[in-house]
Order: C-alpha cells, then sequence, then structure tokens
C-alpha cells in the first residue's frame, strides 16, 4: 500500500514538473525518475534527481507514506554518499537529499530533513503541500 501512495506522489509531482521546479526554486534541473545508481552489490532506484546548476549539486528526493524513521535517514545518508562517489564531478558540491514523507489527510510535504555529506550540514526547513 505505502508503494502506491509514493508512486501516486511521484506521478503527481512529475504531471505538474514545470509548477513543482518553480516552486522548488531556480536552478533545478530534472535528472530522472528511479534513476538508478549501483554497488558492487545492489542496485538502488532513487525516486527523484535533480541537479542544480546554481548550487552547482545533485538533490535527491525520497518518497516516503508514513512516519520518517531512523531507517530512512540511513538510506537517504546512503544515497547521498553513493551518488557523491559515483557522479559527482570534481567542482560539485555536496549532494544533499531531502525526504517528501505523507502525514495525516493524505498531504505531502518535504520534511525539514536535508543531508549532505561535508560536516557542516544545515537543516532547512521547507514544506511542500500538495
Amino acid at each position: 500500500m505505502g508503494r502506491l501512495l509514493e508512486a501516486d506522489l511521484e506521478r503527481t509531482l512529475l504531471d505538474n514538473l514545470q509548477a513543482f521546479l518553480l516552486e522548488l526554486g531556480g536552478g533545478f534541473a530534472f535528472i530522472g525518475r528511479q534513476y538508478r545508481i549501483s554497488t558492487e552489490s545492489k542496485d538502488f532506484y532513487l525516486d527523484l534527481v535533480f541537479y542544480n546548476y546554481l548550487l552547482k549539486c545533485f538533490v535527491l528526493f525520497d518518497l516516503k507514506s508514513g512516519e520518517l524513521t531512523h531507517q530512512d535517514i540511513g538510506q537517504m545518508d546512503m544515497y547521498v554518499r553513493v551518488m557523491d562517489e559515483l557522479r559527482q564531478d570534481p567542482d560539485d558540491n555536496p549532494t544533499v537529499g531531502a525526504s517528501f514523507v505523507r502525514k495525516k489527510m493524505h498531504r505531502w510535504f518535504a520534511t525539514p530533513f536535508f543531508m549532505t555529506t561535508n560536516s557542516c550540514s544545515r537543516a532547512i526547513v521547507s514544506w511542500f503541500f500538495l
């Protein structure tokens, strides 16, 4: 059931991609959905991947139906680290990860959880209601 709700959010965002990108701010370019990254032993699929050419970094979105858990944070940490290792150019800034979480009343919003691999990560609070 959760995966279906996540797929619905993904489809809604992509159906309204222009408005969604404008809501995020300037400089975002859509890279892909269900974007595959591979380690030596496993393939992983990132829900949505963008590149911000103003910030010079990848921005990863993970879609979750339910509360954000420690496992979700660990998963995003792994995604960010693998993306930096495999896709980041030398002059890029660290990848940023964000989670969209479904809360009560079937509203979706971005949690205040943003992650980068550098030691001075900042939490950015932004709420996107869809």
